[in-house]
């Protein structure tokens, strides 16, 4: 038990999908007030880091579906065609490139 109880402290006390809220949390103190011009630094160095399942997702999926799909119903034919034909032409020279070895 003590063994696991060590192994955890130099893991930071938690476990894969334990951390806690404060985790995510701004820093507060020097590094909150650090002049700086850019505010991207500002924000960089003022931000706890956070794993990625800890933080909002970018996009909601579902949304993001819907959305496709209508984009696919309102899509013009000649528009779809234009789109396939360009994305054929810039797929051809890959098919008919020959292989490296042939004759």
């Amino acid at each position: 038990a003590a063994e696991e109880k060590d192994e955890e402290e130099e893991a930071g006390g938690y476990e894969l999908g334990e951390l806690d809220s404060e985790a995510c949390s701004p820093v507060k103190g020097a590094a909150a007030g650090a002049a700086t011009s850019n505010p991207w630094h500002l924000l960089w160095a003022t931000t706890a880091a956070c794993p990625a399942w800890e933080q909002r997702p970018l996009q909601d999926p579902m949304l993001e579906g819907e959305r496709a799909l209508h984009d696919l119903d309102t899509l013009s034919p000649g528009d779809l065609f234009d789109s396939l034909v360009a994305l054929g032409v810039a797929g051809a020279p890959q098919l008919l490139a020959p292989a490296p070895g042939a004759p």
